[in-house]
């Protein structure tokens, strides 16, 4: 008599825990988060950023020469586009993160240059320099560059492979949002946004 063919038991596809959901909140929210408010955050409050640089500069020769518009504006746009300077590089060493320190030690060791970038730009107004904020923004380049290499990479292998797709698109989410974030609180105190705000993750 034949034997009936033996059949496994339906494995059921593995969903959301505890586990995975505070690994992704923390992978999206805190690399994403940190993405995102940097894109948007020096938008809103630019013109109120240009009329410091306008009086710090004026300061520094004793009150004696007025800064010329085009000079204040190309300070301005140095400020602006080293963060895509920064983002450069810090894609281009992905890489050499993922491999040196893994996905999930890459995005720890990454915060160091959040931190840099978070006292530079927080206390170049105090400061009252701008190469300060210059600065900072070329070393939070380099931390949003690498977020966006790492954060992606690592949401992609630590969820199920009929997640995969959904959890994917939460680091876009999560920055989209922060943009958003980033336009509404700086419109005003723009120093004291950048101080607190873009860093605490």
């Amino acid at each position: 008599m034949p034997c009936p063919e033996s059949r496994e038991p339906e494995r059921k596809a593995p969903g959301l825990n505890a586990r995975l959901v505070f690994a992704i909140c923390a992978a999206a929210i805190g690399s994403g988060f940190q993405h995102g408010y940097n894109i948007g955050v020096v938008n809103a409050p630019g013109k109120l950023i240009q009329q410091w640089i306008n009086v710090t500069d004026y300061a520094r020769s004793d009150y004696a020469e007025v800064p010329t518009e085009a000079s204040i504006t190309w300070i301005w746009s140095v400020a602006v586009s080293v963060y895509c300077i920064g983002g450069m590089i810090g894609g281009s060493l992905t890489g050499f993160f993922a491999e040196k320190f893994g996905r999930k030690g890459g995005l720890i060791v990454n915060n160091i240059f959040a931190m840099i970038g978070a006292i530079l730009e927080g206390f170049a107004y105090s400061a009252r320099s701008y190469e300060m904020l210059i600065a900072g923004r070329i070393f939070i380049g380099i931390n949003c560059g690498l977020n966006a290499g790492l954060a992606p990479m690592y949401l992609s292998e630590i969820s199920p492979v009929n997640l995969r797709g959904a959890v994917g698109t939460v680091y876009q989410l999560v920055l989209t949002i922060s943009i958003l974030i980033s336009q509404i609180l700086g419109m005003e105190n723009w120093e004291w946004v950048l101080k607190y705000f873009g860093h605490i993750f």
